[in-house]
């Protein structure tokens, strides 16, 4: 099992990570986390209906992720984590999750008035929660697409106190 890129964005499986990511970094295997996608079956279908054809998709809650990582569920796998918001991952990590870099896409929710990029808003709590994710260590990338430049999101929050 490799982990071949951790991704942070609201819209979860889409256009961009179907088109793009996966290829780029040849997942065959999509892991969302995220525990209000797995408990909700028209978001699993959705989800399903978007995954590439030959990409095995997972959509599992959180603790249920990270058990299943750590027991290497996917021997064969490359694969491609996508959760929801940096609450979701910050509890994958104190979980267990060993990871030292993530790629960020859209994480624009409602009532997120801290802007930290173009891209990229924030609750007070969700804030908190980059800067955890800062504090360990993980180098945090702002990036939409394959190919295109990226913002460090690292920067950003060292400016917030």
């Amino acid at each position: 099992m490799k982990l071949a890129m951790v991704r942070v964005d609201e819209r979860l499986v889409h256009g961009q990570v179907t088109m793009g990511w996966t290829r780029s970094v040849g997942a065959n295997v999509i892991v969302v986390a995220n525990d209000a996608a797995a408990n909700d079956p028209m978001q699993k279908t959705l989800m399903q209906l978007a995954a590439p054809a030959d990409t095995s998709l997972e959509i599992l809650g959180l603790d249920e992720t990270v058990k299943r990582l750590n027991s290497e569920s996917w021997p064969d796998g490359i694969i491609l984590l996508l959760v929801h918001d940096p609450l979701d991952l910050l509890h994958l990590v104190e979980k267990g999750l060993s990871i030292s870099y993530v790629n960020v896409g859209g994480v624009r929710q409602a009532g997120a008035n801290i802007k930290l990029t173009k891209e990229v808003s924030a609750t007070e709590e969700e804030l908190e929660a980059w800067k955890q994710l800062d504090q360990r260590g993980i180098r945090i990338d702002v990036q939409w697409l394959p190919g295109q430049s990226s913002k460090n999101l690292n920067e950003v929050l060292r400016r917030y106190k």
